[in-house]
């Protein structure tokens, strides 16, 4: 019984470790405004009535434009609750985060410490599902809760836990709805044609929705799909060995390599007769995987927030799957574990180096001084005008936005002609992606002379007001 104890106050503190590490890298402006502050500045105005589909100054783009994600209107609550603190969506994010945990651990109430340890290392230890939490500020990564009741749907046959979940995931991000499109032919296959009509005529919605009708009802989209696909339509005898060529095969092994072996356990559980394995969840979650594994494919990209979905699928399948096909087996459960913990172990290296060294990402030195200087210069934008135009460098930006901010900073954002404030990290030791310390430097010896208020310079900072024209910022 300590055991067991001991092993629940263990997984407490695992989950609470990658929301630390994201508290900790804002608070030294560490967490760049690509892309944590573009959802950030997104539910500041939706919170604040602004707009139901707010323009994104740190992205020069409607938010719903982009991406369709509803979903984001759940985060409201704890941006006004917190006064749109700096660290609300990170919280957001991470309760999606552990409810998935949680409803994978009650709903199978592990009785053995084998059987714990292993769910934790499963659940917890998952390159995949990390790297998302790790990169923070993404409603795909907040997909976690409804993938894994997805999942338990299927595993355990519950089809109206299926298509809730189905349904909910399609305001979670557009792409799910092609993975719900392959999924209904799971069900097609097995002769269940209701259920495969069912998730076919809402996943061909949602596909329409996204590929015509989201442009026709809210204007020009920035459609990803489209621009991939057609480029591959153009010259496709150039583009698809360029696919093979530059794919990034090191970053999909990372996030796929310990589910390989637990899913051909399954599929030989199924003992490759043909009847049982039209009707098997191993088959009906491939199908779900397959399409969006071809849209990863294609755009190159299994990891960061990208990652997370692939992992936690294949974590769903394995738990709620008859546990004591990988338990018995005492050389099979060694391996497996060991596979588990290998694949999250650079994931916590990482964390543990940012929590108890001086290392963040891109940040060597993490200096109290500008954590203090940040709050003295949050204070005084407090007090500037919000019609104010503002260039600013991009790690400090998670901390001093607000609602009705007019915030550029030097990547996605609109050019514009003239700024009324200057603010610029000049320590070297804050995350300015996508600038370095060489170019800041050089905007504020270009832009200092057009300033009519120095209202804080210090080594790390450089506050002014005036009429900075784009010349010297560009």
């Amino acid at each position: 019984m300590r055991k067991l104890h001991f092993l629940h106050l263990l997984v407490f503190a695992l989950l609470l470790l990658p929301l630390l590490y994201v508290i900790k890298s804002i608070m030294y402006n560490c967490q760049s405004v690509v892309d944590y502050s573009i959802y950030q500045q997104a539910i500041n105005e939706l919170a604040t009535l602004n707009s139901w589909n707010p323009y994104v100054t740190v992205r020069d783009i409607f938010i719903f434009n982009e991406h369709f994600d509803p979903i984001i209107y759940t985060a409201i609550p704890i941006f006004i609750l917190t006064d749109f603190s700096s660290y609300a969506l990170a919280f957001h994010e991470w309760i999606w985060y552990f409810l998935s945990i949680a409803f994978i651990f009650l709903t199978i109430k592990p009785k053995t410490t084998y059987h714990f340890i292993f769910l934790i290392l499963l659940t917890l230890f998952s390159r995949g599902v990390l790297s998302g939490l790790l990169y923070p500020g993404h409603p795909v990564t907040w997909a976690l809760l409804p993938l894994t009741i997805l999942t338990y749907g299927i595993v355990k046959d519950r089809f109206n836990i299926v298509l809730i979940s189905a349904i909910s995931l399609c305001f979670f991000k557009e792409t799910f709805a092609f993975g719900l499109f392959g999924l209904s032919f799971g069900y097609l296959l097995d002769k269940e044609k209701r259920k495969f009509l069912s998730l076919f005529i809402l996943s061909t919605f949602f596909i329409v929705f996204e590929m015509k009708l989201r442009a026709i009802i809210i204007g020009e989209t920035l459609n990803y799909g489209n621009q991939f696909l057609g480029q591959i339509i153009a010259d496709p005898l150039h583009k698809i060995p360029e696919l093979f060529i530059h794919f990034n095969y090191k970053a999909f092994f990372k996030i796929m390599f310990p589910y390989i072996l637990p899913v051909l356990i399954l599929l030989k559980k199924e003992k490759l007769n043909v009847k049982t394995l039209l009707s098997s969840p191993v088959i009906r979650i491939i199908l779900f995987l397959t399409p969006l594994v071809a849209i990863h494919f294609i755009i190159n990209r299994f990891y960061f927030h990208h990652a997370s979905k692939f992992s936690i699928v294949f974590i769903g399948l394995i738990a709620f799957s008859d546990i004591e096909y990988f338990l018995k087996p005492k050389k099979l459960y060694i391996t497996l574990c060991f596979l588990f913990f290998l694949n999250g172990m650079s994931m916590y290296t990482k964390v543990s180096r940012a929590l108890v060294t001086h290392k963040i990402g891109t940040c060597s030195r993490l200096d109290s001084t500008i954590k203090d200087e940040t709050k003295i210069i949050t204070k005084k934008l407090k007090d500037i005008d919000k019609e104010k135009i503002i260039f600013s460098t991009g790690g400090i930006i998670p901390q001093i936005i607000k609602p009705k901010m007019k915030i550029y900073h030097k990547m996605f954002s609109k050019q514009k002609d003239v700024y009324d404030v200057l603010l610029l990290e000049t320590s070297g030791a804050t995350n300015t992606y996508p600038i370095n310390l060489k170019e800041i430097l050089e905007i504020k010896a270009n832009c200092k002379p057009f300033a009519d208020k120095i209202l804080f310079s210090s080594e790390n900072h450089f506050l002014a007001l005036g009429k900075f024209p784009n010349s010297c910022i560009y």
